[in-house]
């Protein structure tokens, strides 16, 4: 399984397990589960990618449109996102979403039709990658050093 790891820290700057740990036990409300950690201050949606304040409490988190639009109603747009991410992932071919069961599955806990492997491919994966790659960009823009590591086997 292949995955993409940035650490941003400063040069000087170390971040130690213990570190991490502590910070995680601080964390035991089950809204942060839709969250990647960022830094001490701050921490990004698993599904948007928005980053949001959480040095003092979960009320913004709670309150973030990607929680309530899982609790409250479907939205098509983040359905498609997630589809792209369970393809990807999941290394699967895209002509999974053609698939009557598939197909018939997404409609009975959605009420969706899927896209065809058609869209996904010419517009919502091209259209992630894009997203990733303004992404990492973003992160690695203001870094004076930085290392790629592979493991592959």
């Amino acid at each position: 399984q292949n995955e993409i790891f940035i650490s941003t820290i400063a040069p000087g700057e170390q971040r130690g397990e213990a570190d991490t740990q502590e910070a995680a036990m601080h964390r035991s409300s089950a809204v942060w589960k839709g969250f990647n950690i960022v830094d001490d201050a701050r921490v990004e949606c698993k599904i948007c990618g928005k980053k949001l304040s959480s040095k003092s409490s979960t009320t913004s988190l709670r309150s973030h449109k990607c929680l309530q639009t899982q609790k409250n109603k479907f939205d098509p747009e983040v359905a498609k996102s997630l589809l792209v991410k369970f393809i990807v992932s999941c290394n699967l071919p895209t002509s999974t979403v053609e698939k009557k069961s598939f197909k018939d599955f997404i409609q009975y806990i959605a009420g969706w039709n899927t896209p065809c492997r058609q869209s996904l491919t010419t517009m919502y994966i091209p259209s992630a990658v894009e997203n990733l790659l303004s992404i990492i960009k973003s992160k690695i823009s203001n870094i004076s050093y930085f290392s790629i590591t592979f493991d592959t086997w």
